[in-house]
């Protein structure tokens, strides 16, 4: 069974403090992240001292605005019975005595009460979710980025530190509150081993920034959302992506079927055959790879399905490697990464081997450097939809290895303008570069291009170095990737 192997922290010890045996969906997460660590012991405690996030009543208005625009498959204030996790995994365990034990970390349910008898019993300190209601509507509302706090206090500190980062905004108040502790386990980890050494001193005080948020200013926030909503329904337009090829501002469209649905294209040229690979929608909706094999001009001379699967696939990575013409397709849907290898080109591929079950990666691409495989791909977790705003980083010796070792500072990127690929890296003049989406606004408005400057086990640095926007008609781009004689390929979003 093919995995994704976790980093080893040298035996890390956690003791994690809660209120009950039954805990907050987000706050079970996280004791399960931490528990993925490779060589991990994790410690559960219960104290009836620690206090719940208390959940929110939501407006009638909420409540529709959260299911028309459904961002999370599970509430995070939804309970979790620790003794599931306890019984599936060795690693997990109930104490009952505190008195001799010694943990490296402490995670603390709630953060306003730190527990004195507990600062014996750590080395490195306590970690905590900061949340606040206020803060969130106020962001929502007045249309900023969503703040995800933590609280950090070493064994004999007298006051807590604090240090955040930015987050997207989603629709709705419920969806943004939801968002902040979906995102508190995901980040947790990195926070812990990478970060925890710059955050500045602060006192733990209750959120006193000034903020007047009359019920009447929420309800108008909803009003408007719930009214851009209905229009999007009544007002929608017919939008249909095209696949071209680009040279200087000139495009050559290919020739397809009327309203039939192309995107994600991939080139490659192999033994004087000129082929695209695509992304097509059969009849039912699902997504298939098809190849088209094509003349000196793009024209098309031939067109098939060659990849099917019970479930969607998208964009297809194809690629010469270790003298192989392969293809890694876009197959989160199948909850698992796959590895099909060409038989007869353009037109037979076969299932080579599954790289990883249980892990929902999107749109994964890959480059080799320093005798290293590395994979970049976004991660939808179990419970969100999609996910375009986090880019995880994983590594191998071996491209076809079922074992990929996660960077330590996942998500190496984070935020919807350029966290999502939109094709190969490109290897140019020594120099690196990760094509990417901006879905901040919308799904593929535009491309963007980052120069990754730092790729190794450790660290991780990029930097945008330029964008391409779709002139009109063009209303989104989202696939980039080189073809031959200076043409590009892309698939460009326009009206029919």
């Amino acid at each position: 069974m093919g995995c994704f192997i976790q980093i080893n922290y040298n035996m890390t010890h956690f003791l994690v403090v809660v209120h009950a045996k039954q805990i907050p969906n987000y706050l079970a997460l996280a004791v399960e992240k931490l528990a993925e660590i490779e060589g991990c012991i994790v410690s559960l405690r219960i104290d009836s001292r620690m206090k719940a996030i208390s959940a929110q009543k939501w407006s009638a208005l909420e409540h529709v605005i959260n299911k028309r625009t459904p961002v999370f498959r599970k509430d995070p204030l939804g309970l979790t019975d620790l003794d599931t996790i306890v019984n599936s995994r060795e690693n997990v365990l109930w104490i009952n005595q505190v008195a001799t034990i010694q943990v490296d970390w402490i995670l603390l349910e709630d953060a306003t009460i730190c527990l004195e008898h507990f600062t014996e019993n750590t080395k490195h300190g306590f970690f905590a979710l900061e949340f606040n209601y206020k803060r969130i509507i106020s962001e929502t509302i007045s249309n900023q980025s969503l703040t995800l706090s933590y609280l950090y206090k070493s064994p004999n500190a007298e006051s807590w530190r604090l240090f955040s980062h930015k987050v997207g905004l989603e629709k709705g108040l419920k969806n943004n509150h939801d968002k902040v502790l979906w995102n508190f386990p995901v980040f947790l980890t990195r926070s812990i081993f990478q970060e925890f050494k710059s955050i500045d001193e602060i006192n733990l005080q209750p959120f006193k920034k000034h903020l007047i948020v009359l019920k009447t200013a929420i309800l108008n926030y909803q009003i408007r959302l719930l009214w851009k909503i209905i229009k999007r329904k009544l007002f929608s337009k017919q939008y249909n992506w095209k696949i071209a090829f680009e040279k200087d501002g000139d495009h050559i469209f290919l020739n397809q079927t009327p309203n039939s649905f192309w995107a994600d294209p991939f080139f490659l040229q192999h033994n004087g055959i000129k082929a695209l690979f695509i992304e097509e929608l059969d009849l039912h909706g699902k997504g298939i790879i098809s190849a088209i094999k094509l003349d000196e001009h793009f024209e098309v001379i031939e067109k098939r399905i060659i990849i099917e699967a019970e479930f969607s696939l998208s964009f297809p990575n194809v690629f010469i490697e270790n003298g192989r013409v392969s293809m890694v397709p876009e197959s989160s849907a199948g909850n698992k990464v796959l590895l099909y290898q060409c038989d007869d080109f353009p037109f037979k591929w076969s299932l080579n081997k599954v790289i990883a079950e249980n892990m929902k990666l999107v749109d994964a691409v890959w480059v080799k450097k320093d005798d290293i495989y590395w994979l970049f791909a976004n991660k939808i977790e179990d419970f969100e939809y999609d996910n375009n705003e986090r880019l995880y980083l994983f590594s191998s010796k071996d491209f076809t290895s079922a074992q990929w070792h996660p960077h330590p500072l996942n998500p190496i990127v984070s935020g919807a303008e350029c966290a999502r690929n939109a094709g190969k890296i490109i290897c140019e003049q020594g120099k690196l570069i990760r094509v990417a989406q901006n879905c901040k606004t919308s799904y593929g408005a535009n491309l963007v291009f980052n120069e990754i400057e730092i790729l190794s086990q450790t660290q991780y640095e990029e930097k945008q170095v330029a964008t391409k926007r779709p002139k009109s008609p063009f209303l989104g781009q989202h696939t980039w990737n080189d073809a031959c004689n200076g043409y590009s390929v892309s698939d460009y979003l326009i009206k029919e």
